[in-house]
């Protein structure tokens, strides 16, 4: 799921032919430059701020999530936005920073609680994962 490097690189090849073709000679653009402009902006969506790295004190936490996860869904294995991260380890990163720092449950079996149903809403979008 989530967008594939060719679609990026599309849009962006796109929206820089775009960019180019919006000034004339002036430096002025058009109301339809700038239109294509800003309907180009909207194509690639932005990667999300990055969450702390998860300490090696809660590594078992962090391990018991990356586990359940690609146990019970699919594409984990897959890799993140997130520059050597699979989806299954940027989805249990957010998830450990979403969660109160006392918290020392199983972090996939959380989220599926009515408690835990907006940090797995927050997850998924940040691992761009089933979205």
């Amino acid at each position: 799921m989530g967008i594939q490097f060719s679609t990026i690189e599309g849009a962006f090849k796109k929206a820089v032919g775009c960019v180019s073709k919006s000034f004339d000679k002036t430096g002025s653009a058009s109301a339809a430059s700038i239109a294509c402009m800003v309907s180009m902006a909207c194509i690639v969506p932005a990667k999300a701020q990055e969450y702390n790295r998860v300490p090696a004190s809660d590594n078992a936490q962090y391990s018991q999530c990356i586990s359940y996860v690609n146990s019970n869904y699919e594409g984990g294995s897959l890799m993140s936005p997130y520059a050597g991260q699979t989806k299954a380890a940027a989805w249990c990163t957010c998830a450990w920073n979403e969660t109160a720092d006392d918290f020392r449950g199983n972090l996939g079996t959380f989220a599926e609680t009515p408690r835990g149903k907006s940090m797995m809403k927050t997850s998924d979008v940040y691992a761009q994962w089933g979205i």
